[in-house]
């Protein structure tokens, strides 16, 4: 794990689910961040009050689509991790505009923002696994065609083109993080409709009923917050892997309907229900997913450390204590 004492670091979208997680870590490690953020929740306010050591890290309420709120701050760090946007590829084909604007069009200003900074800081970009579309039953490489089927894994795609060239011809250092499934605490409820496993955890602790599409026999990896979160930490001063593109995940995959029967077993509440595919998610399913890590494994010594059960174990231990 390298050392960020010293370092300068700003997180965008820092009072989200990974956001959140990924300060606590950088203040238990007395790292100075900044986080920008567009709205500040009252939860997540106090979520990260309530934990962090080493003091509260700066907060700057700021739109990433409004550069002259924030240009300031990238000028003066080393280090960026851009986890800001809007979540959801169901969502998408009803809001592409919407989307475009809160997945596109924000980066799109930041990396403006990065080319005119003589510093020219790193910048960590959260993709997604989104990007791939349809996979088959092979594991999936960063090198895998890339077709997606949401307005989202679109809009995610073309990020990844302007931080390409960006750059390629502005010198701007990114590397770009494709999560698979990511779960944990520090989701808040009323956005556990773009987490499934967490949004799963939630219903069965309020003793609501789960529900599966289908057969719910699709593939999925499903990462742990914390490995998440050790390798964006590994990512941010890793010189090798500037310019690249790694995935993120478990690296092993597990049936939807699995996942959810273990929660309702783990949760000891909850019921489960299969129920037709909604038109709009059948046509940004993807069938199965299996996640190929080697990558990351290679270039940065990462592996994740938490298999399903005591991930799940512990996520629902913990969201038991945050609820209200």
């Amino acid at each position: 794990m390298p050392d960020l004492q010293g370092a300068r670091v700003l997180v965008f979208g820092g009072l989200g689910f990974i956001g959140l997680n990924l300060v606590r870590r950088l203040r238990e490690q007395n790292v100075s961040v900044v986080v920008v953020t567009r709205t500040m929740p009252r939860l997540a306010l106090q979520w990260l009050s309530s934990g962090v050591q080493n003091g509260l890290p700066e907060l700057v309420q700021a739109d990433l689509c409004a550069p002259e709120s924030y240009q300031h701050l990238v000028q003066a760090c080393d280090l960026i991790y851009n986890l800001a946007g809007h979540s959801g590829a169901a969502q998408s084909l009803l809001e592409a505009h919407t989307d475009m604007q809160s997945n596109v069009e924000g980066n799109l200003a930041l990396l403006e923002v990065a080319r005119r900074s003589g510093k020219k800081p790193h910048i960590v970009f959260a993709s997604s696994r989104l990007v791939y579309g349809y996979t088959g039953s092979m594991p999936a490489t960063e090198d895998a065609p890339l077709l997606p089927t949401s307005i989202y894994g679109l809009h995610k795609l073309t990020v990844e083109h302007y931080y390409r060239l960006y750059g390629m011809h502005y010198g701007v250092p990114y590397t770009i993080v494709r999560l698979t499934n990511p779960y944990g605490p520090y989701q808040l409820p009323d956005s556990r409709g773009y987490g499934i496993v967490n949004s799963f955890i939630m219903r069965a602790l309020g003793n609501e009923t789960l529900q599966v599409f289908g057969d719910g026999n699709q593939l999925r990896d499903y990462v742990y917050i914390e490995d998440v979160i050790e390798a964006l930490l590994c990512i941010g001063y890793s010189a090798v892997v500037r310019g690249q593109i790694l995935n993120i995940g478990l690296g092993r995959s597990i049936r939807l309907a699995e996942m959810a029967e273990m929660v309702v077993r783990l949760a000891g509440n909850g019921s489960i229900e299969h129920v037709p595919w909604p038109s709009v998610d059948r046509k940004v399913e993807t069938g199965d997913f299996i996640c190929s890590i080697a990558r990351a494994r290679k270039l940065l010594g990462w592996q994740p450390q938490t298999d399903w059960e005591r991930g799940l174990r512990h996520t629902i231990h913990l969201y038991q204590q945050l609820l209200p």
